[in-house]
């Protein structure tokens, strides 16, 4: 079954495809105008219009066709209060200016619009030199709030277990910049032991009720 592999070997990718299924379609109003900016391969694009949305996507580099918008996240070139909702999934950690952001989000969304992002805490560089900060709960309210939103929803994706899933999967990936060779050893002495670790590790996450270390934070907010 993939939605049992999905969740107990990659939970993030799990808890973010939940918050896009359920929290956000639940929370789209019908016939929404939706704007997914930073959408890369648009990979929830048929997912939204087959629900009867209309679907736009924005990014800074024309990944395929379905890109509408490409221009920087910042300046979006669209007239004010035209959007229902923006999505931005796992976008904000490579903004330059995550505030002027946030402001431009503001100025795109109709009155009572809103925007459903998720943003990471406890995770390694990726995309370099294009990653620039990590997000806890209350820096992502007060970059709301300064923006006019106000934050009607906010869930941590993981606790300390699954922090401590992913540091030994990235642990072992940094072997191969080191040595292929080596690399090579470590992912067959240790694949299994390390899906044991990452299948433990999801199954105690529930043990961790504060998640004060945290992989990701899925967050909607109101205009």
């Amino acid at each position: 079954n993939s939605k049992f592999f999905t969740y107990f070997f990659n939970n993030l990718d799990y808890r973010i495809k939940f918050f896009v299924e359920k929290i956000i379609f639940n929370n789209l109003s019908p016939n929404s105008l939706l704007i997914d900016i930073g959408a890369g391969q648009c990979q929830y694009k048929d997912y939204f219009i087959s629900a009867g949305h209309k679907y736009f996507a924005q990014d800074y580099i024309k990944y395929n066709e379905k890109i509408d918008f490409i221009s920087d996240a910042c300046c979006i070139p669209v007239h004010a209060a035209v959007f229902d909702a923006v999505i931005s999934l796992q976008v904000l950690e490579h903004l330059r200016e995550p505030a002027y952001y946030l402001n431009e989000c503001y100025r795109i969304l109709k009155p009572e619009g809103k925007v459903f992002l998720s943003a990471n805490m406890a995770y390694k560089i990726h995309m370099p030199p294009n990653d620039y900060f990590r997000f806890t709960e209350f820096g992502l309210k007060h970059l709301a709030e300064r923006s006019g939103f106000k934050v009607t929803y906010i869930e941590k994706h993981g606790g300390v277990f699954q922090v401590l899933s992913k540091t030994f999967l990235f642990s072992i990936q940094s072997i191969k910049k080191f040595s292929p060779f080596l690399f090579f050893i470590a992912v067959l002495v240790l694949t299994l032991p390390l899906a044991i670790i990452t299948f433990i590790c999801t199954l105690l996450d529930f043990l961790d009720k504060d998640k004060i270390m945290t992989l990701n934070y899925a967050v909607c907010l109101k205009k």
